[in-house]
Parts: structure tokens; sequence; C-alpha cells
């Protein structure tokens, strides 16, 4: 069972109704009470207190993705070097007989014919 609450009001409503009463400002909640979609505020107040977490919300995550990319920058010399080793030790086991062939020839063209 689905029902839309909004302030001290309860409906009981279909799936299908969902959209019409989200638009209303009615909030859909489960038989358990588990929020499944909640209405966008319509006053001040409750607009600014959204604005005003989500922007903290913000700074402490480009916060957090700077002190991750320093931990990156700071590991990558290390990668870098293995890597490095690694290409090194591949370009030693490389066969001579694959750097020998010669390229295979192009076709012709009718302006190389003439």
């Amino acid at each position: 069972m689905i029902y839309a609450e909004r302030g001290n009001k309860v409906r009981q409503i279909s799936e299908n109704d969902i959209p019409k009463y989200v638009e209303q400002g009615y909030k859909i909640v489960d038989e358990k009470g588990t929020v499944l979609r909640d209405t966008v505020p319509t006053d001040v107040a409750t607009l600014r207190l959204a604005y005003k977490q989500h922007t903290q919300q913000i700074a402490a995550l480009k916060a957090e993705n700077a002190k991750l990319k320093a931990q990156l920058e700071e590991s990558k010399p290390k990668t870098v070097a293995k890597e490095t080793k690694a290409v090194a030790e591949e370009s030693i086991e490389m066969p001579t007989e694959v750097a020998d062939k010669e390229p295979k020839k192009s076709r012709k063209t009718k302006a190389d014919n003439e």
C-alpha cells in the first residue's frame, strides 16, 4: 500500500497517482513509513536549510577530493618508477625476429604504373 502525506493528511493512493500527488506537495510513503518520494519544498525556510546543507556537503566533498588528489600525486612517482622498470624489462625480452622483418609492400596504384 502506498500513502500520500502532507501535514496531518494521509491518503491511500495507487502507484499511478504518485506524480500527481508529488506535484501537489505530498510526501509518498509505504505502509512501513519509509519515504519513497519526497516533495520539493516550497517554503523559504526549508529551502534555505537545504541550501545551507548542500553547500556544506559540497565544501566537504571538495576538501576530500583535494586530499585524495594529493595522495594520488604522492604515490604517482612510485608507480611510474615501477612501470618504467616493467617496460624496460619487456623491451629486453622482445625477440629480434619481429624487429628485423621488413614491412609488407603496398599495392601499386594506377598512378604508379604510368
